[in-house]
């Protein structure tokens, strides 16, 4: 079951993976999605995406087609987004 708000669009891909963190989190309790997460990959890339957007927004660089505005940061802050990364050092670095 995904978790959603009416004013949702159903069509929107990023609602659709915003719908998916949400559930994440329940079953979770945080937002940090591994990127290779077995049980959906296709949402660990896009948390990955998403981190990558966020550092490029926040430089001003636009590169490729990753890209992120503030709404969906908005949106990705009210569900407890963590846009820091851990490294394989278990060290956590800014994006």
């Amino acid at each position: 079951m995904l978790f959603r708000s009416e004013e949702e669009d159903l069509d929107d891909p990023f609602t659709i993976k915003v719908m998916e963190l949400r559930q994440y989190r329940v079953e979770h309790g945080d937002c940090k999605v591994p990127a290779k997460y077995p049980r959906n990959p296709k949402l660990g890339k896009w948390v990955s995406n998403q981190k990558q957007a966020y550092k490029f927004f926040r430089t001003g660089i636009k590169k490729g087609t990753n890209t992120i505005n503030q709404k969906q940061i908005d949106k990705l802050n009210e569900i407890g987004f963590f846009w820091v990364r851990q490294t394989k050092r278990n060290c956590f670095c800014v994006v």
